[in-house]
């Protein structure tokens, strides 16, 4: 329910429990589609992780594939089977401490029989703590004990339960600028970042493009299709802000209006937005006139995802590389019904 595609890409199969969880299960296509320097890297930090067991705090925009290395490094070390990922920014603050620990029957109304927290259903695998940095600063202070002491305590209950979990973190959010800001505990930074991987945007390698691009195509289509050199060249001066899964979802699409065994650039529906914005302003310099609210971009162009998704709120979330919740935010907050 909260896994979306896990970008640079790896093909996983995945049931959700009723409780949020996601317990990751079948055949796993363990690959890293590209050739660059940028994948090389990130290769060799995954090959590090996994021969440790070490905390691991996974950095980098929205859609670059961060929780695809999580899965991978997880594959690769032949200790841990359970695999279990949960989406701090999906749960509500009220239920995030029975969530992570557990509570007790009848703490609290609801609680009518004790329940296991997702530390306790992790134990002896692995935890990815997908955006950490929305856990709240009170709770904080209760997974650093997690971590350092190997323990954790249910609500309404004082016993100290072991638990041997290996723990990966990911975010988008710079986590230096929220301890500067008071909103994220430095010493449960220091706690996470024993191995740091920064997975940089598909801008900054794209040269790995073509070979993504084609991977894709591949798994979406049964019979041999292309996309013409004339365009691959363009998709390379896209800047991609929602990086591989904005590449990921745009491809899928296309392979749906596809007619004939070439991929047209209308299918992708990009044609307008293909040009850098360097090449944009270079067309015609911009008068102040011109200058439209940041906020008011933002409108048109959810719209715009919105009109071409056919109203389908999750395929706009997906294609706009955001959470449901995030687009259902944005709309309440701009008045589109």
């Amino acid at each position: 329910m909260w896994t979306f595609f896990r970008a640079i890409s790896i093909v996983i199969e995945s049931s959700s429990s009723s409780n949020g969880f996601e317990r990751e299960k079948g055949r796993r296509e363990k690959k890293l589609i590209g050739s660059s320097e940028v994948i090389k890297r990130i290769k060799e930090q995954i090959e590090l992780a996994a021969g440790s067991e070490a905390t691991v705090l996974i950095t980098g925009e929205t859609g670059v594939g961060k929780n695809v290395v999580a899965v991978t490094i997880h594959d690769l070390q032949a200790k841990r089977e359970t695999f279990l990922t949960i989406n701090c920014s999906a749960i509500p603050e009220n239920l995030m401490e029975a969530e992570y620990f557990g509570h007790e029957k009848g703490v609290f109304t609801g609680a009518e029989a004790r329940r296991e927290g997702i530390f306790e259903l992790s134990d002896g695998g692995t935890l990815v703590l997908d955006e950490i940095g929305d856990i709240p600063m009170h709770l904080q202070s209760k997974l650093l004990t997690a971590l350092e002491d190997k323990t954790i305590r249910r609500i309404g209950s004082g016993r100290a339960i072991p638990v041997d979990v290996r723990v990966i973190a990911t975010t988008n959010e710079d986590l230096e600028e929220a301890i500067r800001e008071k909103r994220f505990r430095q010493d449960l930074y220091y706690r996470l970042a024993v191995l740091n991987i920064h997975i940089p945007p598909l801008r900054d390698h794209p040269e790995d493009i073509p070979e993504i691009s084609d991977y894709f195509v591949k798994r979406f289509c049964r019979k041999p299709v292309k996309i013409p050199d004339s365009h691959i060249k363009k998709m390379m001066k896209y800047p991609w802000p929602g990086n591989v899964r904005e590449l990921r979802n745009i491809i899928e699409r296309a392979t749906l209006l596809l007619q004939g065994d070439e991929i047209r650039p209308a299918d992708l529906l990009l044609q307008e937005s293909l040009s850098s914005p360097a090449e944009k302003t270079s067309q015609k310099p911009m008068n102040i006139r011109d200058i439209i609210p940041l906020e008011e971009i933002k409108r048109r162009h959810i719209l715009s995802a919105l009109r071409a998704c056919s109203g389908n709120k999750s395929l706009t979330a997906r294609s706009l590389g955001v959470s449901l919740s995030t687009l259902k935010r944005k709309l309440r907050e701009m008045n589109i019904t």
